[in-house]
């Protein structure tokens, strides 16, 4: 099997994940492509992505309650009525 590696243009290291891996790895019949990490652009993404993925689980550690409870009350059928109504209560006691 014989191994080429190629480099991303800028323009694909500011795409998504998907786009990067089809306009940087290219597979044929005769020639298969590996992508290393392109650019330091590519890894300051990922490492956006990463903080965000923290960031989201932080909010659902500290709002855990409220989050179960959304998820329980969206399962009925006048949602927003009942949890403002909980909200309420809630705040007022």
């Amino acid at each position: 099997m014989h191994q080429e590696v190629i480099f991303c243009s800028d323009e694909v290291s500011r795409g998504l994940l998907a786009v990067l891996y089809f306009n940087c790895v290219k597979y044929s019949e005769r020639k298969f492509y590996i992508l290393p990490l392109c650019t330091y652009k590519v890894l300051i993404f990922y490492i956006s992505v990463l903080i965000q993925t923290l960031f989201l689980l932080l909010a659902i550690l500290v709002y855990y309650e409220d989050f179960l409870l959304f998820i329980y009350f969206s399962e009925l059928r006048h949602t927003k009525e009942m949890f403002l109504r909980y909200m309420l209560y809630r705040n007022s006691t």
